[in-house]
């Protein structure tokens, strides 16, 4: 009887298990573009003569650079990478034709525990035209947002914004260009 019982509940404890979302076995390799390979890429590329303006608190500085250290600079567009199998049904994707003939991939996500909000990769004929990308992130003492824009063989921007329970609001803005 005693065994007749356990069976029962192994069946029940097992069989009412259902798969959620999607079997990794089964999950497309990657399903959205693939920012971290895009920006393996481009870190790679030498870049000389480069110009950043840092503007903090409203307090603007602009410095002249022979080379700067691309890994470690665009790592924060990498890391905004949807390709994890536990994220395919989570992000919306849409795709369109703009007014000036790019075609436009729109990524975008509503859940508040996903960092990355939303991608946009804007492609021509020639290749990537500009990649823009929005974070969030927030805690019980502060939010932040962060937009992210790329521009290929011109630079990029990242715009930092903060707002704090216990302090007043902090902006920042690095502007890159090669």
């Amino acid at each position: 009887m005693k065994h007749n019982i356990l069976l029962f509940f192994l069946a029940l404890l097992f069989g009412s298990c259902q798969p959620t979302g999607i079997d990794p076995a089964d999950a497309p390799k990657n399903p959205f573009f693939d920012l971290k390979d895009y920006f393996e890429k481009e870190m790679k590329i030498k870049r000389s003569d480069i110009t950043k303006t840092t503007t903090f608190e409203g307090e603007t500085e602009t410095v002249h650079l022979p080379t700067v250290d691309l890994e470690k600079e665009l790592k924060i567009f990498s890391d905004a990478n949807l390709n994890k199998v536990a994220w395919y049904e989570k992000y919306a994707i849409e795709s369109a034709q703009t007014k000036q003939g790019s075609t436009k991939i729109s990524y975008r996500t509503e859940d508040p525990k996903l960092k990355t909000k939303s991608v946009e990769i804007f492609k021509n004929k020639m290749g990537i035209d500009s990649i823009l990308i929005h974070n969030q992130m927030s805690s019980t003492i502060m939010n932040t947002e962060q937009y992210l824009a790329y521009y290929p063989n011109v630079g990029y921007l990242i715009r930092i914004e903060q707002k704090g329970s216990l302090q007043e609001v902090g902006d920042m803005k690095i502007e890159v260009k090669f």
